[in-house]
């Protein structure tokens, strides 16, 4: 296989799919919570959680709400800074930062779909235990606080440095 063809495999396809894939998977999730209940309606599944039909205008766990365009603004913002920073250096970050980055993108994504498209972000993912209710979210959400941890981790790693002894060897 020649370089180009193997560098975009390896470094746009694979991710871009994986993107993709995520993506379609946060809106589709999204699209029948919309399709098969209604505002505000609880699907009770287990002890500890269920489904609830929720939207909301602001950013996680329904704070600031009704600075959607803000939001969008921001959520496009980050798709793009990231997006382009992976662009220029994925030959050199490990599979670490590549899924984290790719997590961070895809949920970043989802959410800003629905900004542009609704005005709202659709939440359904609920869970509670007694009396203590975790906030409501989907799975954009769910990308994004993992694709975090991983940055931060990969982040305090000791040879994360960029082009680092074990970047070429993780990809």
């Amino acid at each position: 296989m020649n370089g180009k063809k193997e560098y975009f495999i390896k470094f746009i396809l694979k991710p871009l799919t994986a993107w993709a894939v995520l993506v379609f998977t946060d809106q589709a999730t999204k699209y029948a919570v919309r399709t098969f209940l209604y505002p505000g309606e609880t699907v009770p599944l287990t002890p500890f959680f269920q489904l609830t039909y929720l939207t909301n205008t602001g950013i996680a766990f329904s704070m600031f709400q009704g600075a959607n365009a803000v939001f969008a603004v921001f959520s496009a913002a980050v798709v793009a800074v990231f997006a382009g920073w992976f662009v220029v250096n994925a030959p050199r970050i490990d599979a670490l930062a590549k899924a984290a980055l790719v997590l961070i993108i895809s949920g970043a994504t989802g959410n800003l779909i629905d900004r542009l498209t609704s005005g709202r972000v659709t939440d359904f993912l609920d869970f509670f235990a007694g009396g203590y209710h975790w906030p409501s979210f989907n799975a954009a959400d769910s990308c994004i606080s993992i694709g975090g941890v991983l940055l931060l981790i990969w982040a305090v790693k000791p040879d994360r440095a960029l082009g680092g002894k074990n970047a070429a060897d993780n990809n």
